[in-house]
């Protein structure tokens, strides 16, 4: 009778016990800790569009820090997938940063994208809020001006 009852006890305190946690998921190859710890916060920059002399871009968010971005410039539209690097959350940044890869036809190659809010005068002479800087190896640096949009 005591081993029925010791059983039925270590039973019912087994049952209680909380559940092992299961471990926090591995950042996938081929992203950063940044990546992951920001995918699901809503971007500061939901959408953004800029322009310059004979240049266009357009970024949108994907995944929280995460954009897709198409970039016209010498007569082609091409893509490049961006990651927000900094900029404090909400309207009061004053900056945003991001890196990712822009996919050319002669190869792909690392893409910065620069955000400054400030006054600037695009190339129609319209003021918009925000100046825009596009830099990439073997590409000349891209300079204009832009909104951000909400999605």
């Amino acid at each position: 009778m005591r081993a029925s009852l010791l059983v039925v006890v270590v039973a019912a305190l087994t049952a209680c016990a909380e559940p092992a946690s299961t471990p926090a998921p591995a950042i996938p190859e081929g992203t950063s800790a940044v990546d992951s710890t920001v995918a699901d916060t809503p971007s500061p920059v939901p959408a953004f569009h800029g322009t310059g002399v004979n240049w266009k871009i357009d970024l949108q968010a994907d995944r929280g820090a995460r954009h897709e971005a198409r970039l016209y410039e010498s007569g082609h539209w091409t893509n490049a997938n961006l990651v927000l690097d900094r900029g404090a959350p909400g309207d009061a940044a004053s900056q945003f940063d991001f890196h990712g890869t822009w996919y050319l036809p002669a190869g792909d190659t690392p893409l910065q994208v620069q955000m400054q809010r400030g006054a600037c005068r695009d190339v129609s002479g319209r003021r918009r809020a925000w100046s825009v800087r596009v830099v990439a190896a073997d590409v000349a640096e891209l300079h204009g001006c832009g909104e951000i949009a909400p999605h």
